[in-house]
């Protein structure tokens, strides 16, 4: 069930006296009032326009359960979110990794020569994006360039670093 902000009324209910309530209008007109939770995520009052009063007037263990309810499912939800972050978080890794494996497994099929000239190609590269920055008036452009320019410094950084090891091994 859908549960939307809501105003808490003034009053309350002239019976129980709960303040847990909110007026609604239904589309004939009539005013009614539904029961207001509080929302596990901001704490502000939310309702349902399905969730009479009427089923929990005189009743606070019954108001209490359904907030119980609620807390419930909000935590299990950030949980399933949390999860699907990890999973997402762990999938992007395995794919960087699997890719540095790849660029390390070409790199060192390379010869000496060949492996100079892509870092030299590289960083000629990057020498010309550098210098091509974009105007500030275009924010995302000038993020994408910085991207770029940030993971064209990294390659050439990793292959840099790989060939130390492979010409010090060698």
């Amino acid at each position: 069930m859908e549960r939307k902000p809501v105003d808490r009324a003034k009053k309350g209910c002239n019976r129980c006296g709960s303040t847990d309530v909110a007026w609604h209008v239904s589309e004939r007109g009539k005013w009614y009032l539904i029961e207001v939770f509080n929302d596990p995520r901001d704490g502000y009052a939310v309702g349902s326009y399905r969730d009479f009063h009427s089923n929990y007037c005189g009743k606070p263990e019954e108001h209490t359960a359904m907030q119980a309810r609620l807390d419930a499912d909000f935590r299990e939800d950030e949980q399933e979110r949390e999860k699907n972050r990890e999973d997402a978080s762990r999938k992007r890794e395995d794919e960087r990794i699997e890719h540095e494996a790849q660029m390390m497994k070409t790199f060192a099929a390379l010869t000496s020569k060949g492996r100079k000239s892509l870092i030299s190609s590289l960083q000629k590269k990057y020498d010309i994006l550098i210098t091509q920055s974009p105007s500030m008036d275009y924010f995302t452009d000038e993020m994408r360039w910085r991207a770029e320019c940030d993971a064209l410094a990294s390659e050439i950084s990793f292959y840099e670093d790989l060939l130390a090891d492979l010409e010090g091994g060698e």
